[in-house]
């Protein structure tokens, strides 16, 4: 079992490098200050936040941390485009890009939980607004899309506008130029982002709600995630002085259940306790224990010798301790969602600044290379 130390240094090295990557993921080294059993995990957060604003030229970071039964949270920095506006964790709103898939598998995993659909089931049997192309004899399931396997295409047209104004609702989003079926279900990886928003529509087409009602009934209302939302441009994320947020931002997911959470640190730490806490957190239940478990397990690895997917997220080892996780990033923020599930620790970290971006960029193409380089060697 890793140390107290191993847990604070993970601490520490993922909030200091999770301004603008994850260091959890990738592994990379951290120029912190090695952190003693006597040090405190709110000293730790304090140190990284404060380095990574310098280090990766963030305007503003918030952080949730949870080690055990405690909670740590905290601001720093400013809120975006507001200068004279301190990061607050329990009310500043952040974009979360990718992130915002954790909320989404989740939910998935809430109608799995009840029976209302099987992992191996055809999701085309449960969709309504969708009709996906019958390429291939076999067809894909909920678990096809949870790992990133269901043969699409990768492309990124649709996913995004630069009005808000313009995002259309889910159903026409997802039934609009279905992404081409390139090989058969559950033989390779590829990320993107149609899995996760055919996904929520499967959701509501199952619950006979619209995704995000569905999400805000089941997930935040229970949590207590008062500021999360997955309106496309929500009021709080600009200061309340006249400034429009369409004046400020260009982007706007046009796929909400795969990049369009704007959420706080306070609202995260919650969900971390709930993935943590065998899926109750204050008496309130979203999953069972089992179906917690079910969900952190891997469920798709190319190879034995390569990391895989449990349910949504990524497995990334760090030593001897499974982390799993998500990463995200749209323009001018980066995220970082992370768990070690055997020790009952949990990250959320996002900062927006100029860099984060490039930053995430260099190493999303970090982490293909390696996983590239992984996959030949052990082929």
């Amino acid at each position: 079992m890793p140390s107290t130390l191993s847990r604070r240094r993970f601490l520490s090295q993922s909030a200091t490098v999770g301004a603008g990557t994850a260091i959890a993921a990738s592994g990379l080294a951290s120029g912190s200050t090695e952190p003693t059993q006597t040090t405190s995990v709110d000293t730790l957060i304090d140190d990284a936040a404060t380095r990574a604003l310098a280090e990766h030229d963030a305007g503003g970071l918030t952080v949730a941390v949870v080690d055990d039964d405690e909670v740590h949270t905290g601001g720093y920095g400013y809120a975006f485009q507001s200068e004279d506006i301190p990061v607050r964790a329990d009310e500043t709103l952040f974009r979360v890009g990718s992130v915002s898939k954790v909320l989404t598998w989740t939910a998935a995993m809430q109608i799995f939980d009840r029976g209302q659909i099987a992992p191996d089931d055809a999701v085309d049997a449960h969709l309504e607004a969708v009709d996906l192309p019958e390429t291939f004899d076999e067809p894909i399931t909920l678990e096809h899309l949870a790992t990133h396997t269901p043969g699409f295409e990768v492309r990124a047209r649709g996913d995004s506008v630069s009005n808000p104004t313009h995002v259309r609702p889910l159903a026409e989003s997802v039934s609009t130029d279905v992404p081409t079926r390139v090989r058969p279900p559950g033989e390779l990886y590829q990320y993107t982002n149609y899995a996760a928003a055919l996904t929520g529509q499967l959701i509501a087409d199952i619950s006979g709600q619209q995704f995000d009602s569905f999400v805000t009934e089941n997930v935040f209302a229970p949590l207590g995630m008062s500021n999360s939302t997955f309106q496309a441009a929500p009021s709080g994320l600009v200061p309340a002085d006249g400034t429009a947020v369409d004046e400020v931002v260009s982007f706007y997911s046009d796929v909400s259940p795969a990049s369009g959470l704007h959420t706080t640190a306070a609202d995260m730490a919650r969900l971390l306790q709930a993935h943590l806490n065998d899926g109750v957190v204050d008496g309130e239940r979203i999953l069972s224990e089992s179906a917690v478990d079910t969900m952190h397990q891997q469920w798709f690895t190319p190879h034995e010798r390569i990391d895989g997917m449990a349910f949504g997220l990524f497995e990334r080892p760090r030593g001897d301790t499974r982390i799993v996780r998500h990463g995200g990033g749209v323009p001018q923020f980066a995220t970082e969602f992370a768990l070690l599930p055997e020790e009952d620790v949990g990250l959320f970290v996002v900062a927006h600044g100029s860099s984060t971006v490039q930053f995430r960029s260099m190493l999303e193409i970090y982490n293909i290379r390696v996983n590239s380089e992984n996959l030949r060697r052990t082929g």
